[in-house]
């Protein structure tokens, strides 16, 4: 991955914990976050995100959730995609609302910018 991108790398850090964040399911937070970091895998490897999932041992959910979007952690990514695109009325629907969704995306980005300077 060292030849990625650093703010690639922020990018898949910050979905990852904001998908965390936004979870209202405790048990299902790990896989929430994994969802967020796996959202960029394409990217990171330069390939069609299908052909990426194929190769690794992923639950059926969260290749769901990846490729179109489906179930709690599927809806979570949309709500997260939505907000880095700056629509920010898709957060109108979640409990907290906008207010929720901003905290989660400024605690997001606080430490992905920490931890992606720390492994740098």
């Amino acid at each position: 991955m060292r030849d990625q991108p650093h703010a690639l790398l922020v990018t898949a850090l910050v979905r990852g914990l904001m998908c965390e964040l936004l979870c209202d399911e405790p048990a299902r937070r790990d896989r929430a976050f994994t969802v967020g970091m796996f959202s960029v895998i394409n990217r990171l490897l330069g390939m069609p995100m299908r052909e990426a999932l194929e190769a690794l041992p992923l639950a059926d959910d969260v290749v769901a959730a990846l490729l179109r979007g489906e179930g709690p952690e599927g809806r979570n990514l949309r709500l997260v995609l939505a907000w880095e695109m700056g629509d920010f009325s898709a957060a109108e629907g979640v409990p907290g609302g906008t207010t929720r969704v901003a905290r989660a995306y400024r605690k997001a980005v606080e430490w992905a910018d920490g931890t992606a300077g720390a492994l740098s």
